[in-house]
């Protein structure tokens, strides 16, 4: 072994300012976030913003975030999107392009206050038995672990293409990545600053280390977040999410959607949406869809995949 492998590159104390300055050039407060910013309906704002040709993209690959608050109707809406863009690519003769759906490694269970972390089989794939175990919901500490592996879940899918289960790496591709790595980033600013339910309010005896550990999450889910070329962002108020809960026969308390910390969510998305996603703009060409979730399924699915197949025609000129 060489001796650069022997020693460390930067001190400790080097890293963590190194991780500060990354977030705060990107627009995000200083570290560490304390106070929640104002809150906005930016899902009203109908923001639509096309990626450039500058975005980074993975050889053939055009990748799209799709993330929102709770009880949006984004999950629902999986299925028909991917059927929508499909139709559309073939009405634009680029129908060899594939649409490859990445979900969220969290995984539901029959249990409404259980979970399953998935990004645990990347690291099992040895053990055909291998059964994740259930997390309970409702806990800060499950939530800040969940970030932690989505930040490597995300970071394997995204950033080393040879990971994914494509047939031909050279075919063009769309990819949809649900509750993809700036989904995660935002979460970390909410739960790190949130204060008001004991559910997710860190204690104040462990919010020194805590803060410590998740600084470097944060500065590398800000990095992978770069890599994707665009970010469709679908909102809606907590009240109406709330109704849509009950609508759907969920009797349980929801996890965060009847919590104050969806409102700090919604928050730090607003923040997001003014402060970092600009430079991000200015500097990669990313874009920005912004939806409202209250809108009726159909116009969803219309809206989001004329988007997704207009940046397609954009990003991949070379692929039909």
């Amino acid at each position: 072994m060489t001796n650069i492998h022997k020693q460390r590159l930067l001190s400790k104390e080097e890293e963590t300012q190194l991780s500060k300055d990354l977030l705060e050039s990107m627009g995000w407060p200083k570290w560490p976030p304390d106070e929640t910013p104002q809150g906005r309906p930016w899902w009203k704002e109908k923001t639509t913003i096309l990626p450039e040709t500058k975005s980074i993209f993975i050889g053939t690959r055009a990748v799209f975030e799709i993330n929102g608050l709770p009880n949006t109707g984004k999950s629902t809406l999986e299925q028909p999107l991917e059927k929508a863009i499909k139709k559309k690519l073939a009405q634009r003769r680029m129908g060899h392009i594939q649409v490859m759906t990445l979900n969220d490694p969290i995984g539901s269970t029959p249990s409404a206050n259980l979970i399953q972390d998935l990004t645990l089989l990347d690291f099992m794939k040895e053990d055909d038995e291998f059964i994740p175990p259930l997390l309970e919901k409702d806990d800060w500490t499950t939530s800040l672990f969940l970030q932690v592996n989505k930040a490597i879940y995300w970071a394997r899918q995204l950033a080393h293409p040879q990971n994914l289960n494509l047939e031909n790496l050279k075919t063009p591709t769309i990819i949809l990545a649900d509750r993809g790595p700036t989904d995660a980033l935002i979460w970390q600013f909410a739960l790190l600053a949130h204060k008001g339910d004991p559910n997710f309010e860190i204690p104040p005896v462990f919010k020194s280390s805590i803060l410590e550990c998740c600084l470097h999450v944060t500065a590398g889910l800000q990095a992978i977040s770069v890599i994707t070329n665009a970010k469709i962002i679908v909102g809606i108020d907590q009240e109406e999410a709330q109704k849509r809960r009950k609508i759907a026969g969920k009797t349980q308390r929801g996890w965060v959607t009847d919590s104050p910390i969806f409102g700090d969510y919604s928050a730090w998305t607003g923040y997001w949406i003014k402060n970092v996603f600009p430079k991000i703009n200015f500097t990669k060409g990313s874009g920005l869809l912004l939806v409202d979730g209250g809108e009726k399924i159909e116009h969803k699915v219309e809206n989001m995949s004329n988007y997704i197949v207009e940046a397609t025609w954009r990003l991949l000129p070379g692929c039909y």
